[in-house]
């Protein structure tokens, strides 16, 4: 018994095979890139034909605009400016004394360690001292205390 499918290979149809459809469109491309080429060509020759203004030859140094020296002379002056203004900053006593802010540390994290112990977490207590240092600390802040509300009503 014979098959009844066909298993042989399609037809090679002759405009498939060809693309001439494609060919053109690549024949067109290069005569497009090759006139374009011609027209850079005849361009470039006659740029080294006849030197113009901006030939390597012919240049000379720029002039300085009057406009450029006004710029520099602004400046120059904003530096100095900035330059004072940095002095200034430099030889200035600072606000915040770092001796007294590293002392409130101090205070701050024995504060911190006395609610801890309160709260039961940590069981050992503080040397005596810290306990010590810190007391004075306390009182040394209750005693300035004082004496910004002494100042403050008077």
């Amino acid at each position: 018994m014979r098959s009844r499918i066909d298993n042989k290979p399609p037809k090679q149809l002759s405009h498939v095979a060809k693309n001439a459809k494609g060919k053109l469109k690549i024949k067109e491309r290069n005569q497009e890139i090759e006139k374009q080429n011609q027209i850079l060509l005849t361009k470039m020759l006659k740029i080294e034909r006849n030197p113009s203004n901006l030939h390597p030859t012919q240049l000379k140094a720029p002039k300085t605009p009057q406009f450029g020296t006004s710029r520099y002379k602004e400046l120059e002056r904003i530096a100095k400016e900035n330059y004072r203004m940095f002095k200034r900053l430099e030889n200035t006593t600072p606000t915040y004394s770092t001796a007294k802010l590293n002392e409130e540390n101090k205070y701050h994290d024995y504060l911190l360690h006395n609610m801890r112990m309160n709260s039961g977490k940590l069981k050992s207590r503080p040397d005596t001292e810290t306990s010590q240092f810190f007391s004075r600390v306390s009182r040394r802040r209750e005693r300035d205390t004082a004496q910004e509300i002494m100042s403050i009503t008077s």
